[in-house]
């Protein structure tokens, strides 16, 4: 087991046999997520890290457009 999370061990918020169930509900689904967060851990932490990638992708998205081409010119598709 991971040391740095051995602590969490029977301590965890996610149930196995529920994050199981989860997984076993999503087989025929029409539409299944690319990603499952299993726990309100999980979607805690992803959110907090999406929320931290989304404020810096919106700092620097002035220099990021700084490289596109010129004004009407566009790549082929």
């Amino acid at each position: 087991m991971d040391p740095v999370r051995a602590h969490l061990d029977g301590n965890q918020l996610g149930s196995p046999e529920k994050a199981a169930a989860a997984i076993l509900s999503m087989i025929d689904a029409a539409d299944p997520p690319a990603h499952l967060l299993l726990d309100s851990d999980a979607l805690r932490l992803v959110r907090v890290g999406r929320a931290a990638v989304d404020a810096e992708i919106e700092k620097w998205a002035d220099l990021s457009r700084t490289t596109d081409f010129a004004e009407g010119a566009q790549q082929p598709d």
